[in-house]
């Protein structure tokens, strides 16, 4: 790397970097590989250029090659926020949980990472270190509990640690987990969790579970379209019409539900295709990435467009599909 770099007026760099923006806009591997390597030869720049060829390498999902240029580094750039920054990235990508970890600590540590941020990553990684195989169920459970800790909303570990708890006989630690979140923030699965493990398995009593979840947050849009969703279910038909009343009439979910209760109720075929028409004009991807704003139609670790790490978000707390179900 020393022999590499030289301390070159750091001017001189400029079209190196003007390069590597629009080569990366343009996603031209070629000419952006050209701005790394003469972006490499600044001491000043080293460290940018191998960050983004770092990134470019787990964008496009190559983490041998990201692994090589990180080794090739270790030895100078140990220590520096970005390196640790991409080995917890790489880590991550590879399902290297442990490891991830290490990193996220000394990471931490460093301040290289704002605390908020880092605790979701924390979620994350404990998360993942819950599902290792042939785990007894107390470490499983101490794991989880931990990620709940660093982020008590990360609804896919809310849902397994109420689930794990149900099953470890502790029905009441995870009603009151499961409320407490739906009271933070109505989702569609915790709705589902929560209908499935605190009652019978029948229509009717799933309903009545869903309207005390409704009754938590009554003027939540998610409250309404969960309740009847299960009033559906359950054959109510009255009382998923006047829930139905309360909701504005272009929010796309309305219109999955109306053509639901259409086919449900009366079989009526040319509502149901009338309504899902209207859905289908108002639909858009559920999540959307905070970096560069534009949406995808599934979660990820990256982002697809930017590459940015765990931006992606749910643009609305519940899905198309999970209104859909009660077409079928």
């Amino acid at each position: 790397m020393q022999k590499q770099a030289m301390n070159l007026m750091p001017e001189s760099a400029l079209p190196g970097i003007a390069l590597l923006k629009a080569s990366q806009k343009a996603g031209d591997k070629r000419a952006q590989n050209v701005a790394l390597n003469h972006l490499k030869k600044f001491n000043i720049f080293a460290p940018m250029a191998f960050y983004d060829e770092v990134e470019s390498a787990l964008k496009a999902k190559d983490l041998d090659t990201a692994k090589k240029i990180l080794k090739q580094m270790e030895k100078e750039y140990r220590r520096e926020g970005w390196f640790l920054k991409q080995s917890l990235k790489l880590n991550i990508a590879a399902n290297k949980w442990q490891e991830a970890l290490l990193y996220l600590d000394e990471l931490t540590k460093s301040g290289g990472i704002v605390r908020k941020h880092a605790n979701e990553i924390y979620a994350y990684i404990w998360h993942n270190l819950s599902k290792g195989p042939k785990l007894p169920t107390p470490e499983r459970l101490a794991m989880m509990e931990k990620a709940y800790e660093y982020e008590p909303l990360f609804l896919d570990n809310l849902t397994e640690l109420a689930k794990t708890l149900f099953k470890n006989k502790d029905k009441r630690a995870a009603q009151t987990l499961l409320e407490k979140a739906w009271h933070d923030m109505p989702a569609w699965v915790i709705a589902e969790t929560y209908c499935e493990l605190m009652s019978e398995n029948t229509p009717i009593k799933r309903a009545q579970k869903a309207r005390k979840l409704h009754d938590l947050r009554p003027d939540h849009p998610v409250s309404q379209l969960i309740l009847i969703r299960y009033f559906i279910d359950a054959k109510l038909w009255g009382e998923a019409k006047r829930v139905l009343h309360l909701i504005p009439r272009n929010v796309p979910e309305a219109f999955v539900l109306r053509a639901a209760l259409a086919k449900k109720e009366k079989n009526d075929i040319s509502k149901v295709i009338d309504h899902l028409k209207s859905a289908v004009q108002k639909i858009s991807y559920p999540y959307k990435c905070s970096n560069c704003r534009k949406s995808s139609d599934k979660q990820d670790a990256f982002c697809k467009h930017c590459g940015s790490f765990l931006t992606l978000y749910l643009k609305h707390p519940i899905t198309y599909a999970n209104c859909a179900d009660a077409l079928e």
